[in-house]
């Protein structure tokens, strides 16, 4: 998964950029729990995936490590699909 996206409105777009410039040092924080970008006492909605907003608070964020470690149930399930057979 590596660094999750999240997005913002156009509207939120340009007050973060308007902050950003009048303030090069602005510290932001983007909390993925709460949903919401904040600052100097304001907040903005965020929007993140709820598959990867679980997965990062769950600490299931590494999708490979999860695959790998489940190896034997994934060949058990493909050995199970007709349109699989003769490919493994």
């Amino acid at each position: 998964m590596g660094i999750p996206a999240v997005t913002v409105s156009s509207e939120v777009i340009e007050i973060l950029k308007s902050e950003v410039e009048l303030h090069p040092d602005l510290e932001m924080k983007v909390d993925i729990k709460s949903v919401e970008i904040s600052f100097n006492d304001k907040s903005y909605a965020l929007n993140i995936p709820d598959t990867t907003r679980s997965s990062m608070l769950g600490g299931s964020w590494d999708s490979t490590a999860s695959l790998l470690a489940s190896k034997e149930v994934i060949i058990a399930k493909a050995e199970e699909l007709p349109y699989i057979q003769g490919f493994l």
